[in-house]
């Protein structure tokens, strides 16, 4: 799904978004800021220590299935995109434009 929406530009609702698992919650607008400050004073308030311990653990792992390597891979290929001819008439013609042709992409 993620390189589907890489290549074509097509956009989601959050609703789509929920149903494929790239989000975890759907949140009314006007709940959004409460429910965001719920989350973030029960993430204080865990214990110190033992959040630590299973971050240090979650990105441990990670790093074993590569994601680091990976991320430094996108990164490069991504600086590479802009120096090619494309990306330069895109700039030049302006990016906007181009956001603009992938959201009107998007609704077809």
């Amino acid at each position: 799904m993620a390189r589907k929406f890489l290549l074509t530009g097509r956009r989601l609702s959050a609703e789509e978004a929920y149903r494929i698992g790239m989000i975890n919650r759907l949140v009314d607008r006007e709940r959004l800021e409460a429910e965001t400050t719920e989350l973030a004073e029960k993430a204080i308030a865990a214990y110190p220590f033992a959040a630590r311990l299973l971050k240090r653990s979650l990105k441990r792992v990670a790093d074993i299935q590569g994601f680091r390597t990976s991320l430094q891979s996108h990164f490069d290929t991504h600086q590479l995109s802009h120096v090619t001819d494309e990306y330069s008439r895109m700039r030049d013609q302006g990016i906007a434009s181009g956001i603009s042709r992938g959201k009107d992409a998007s609704r077809k």
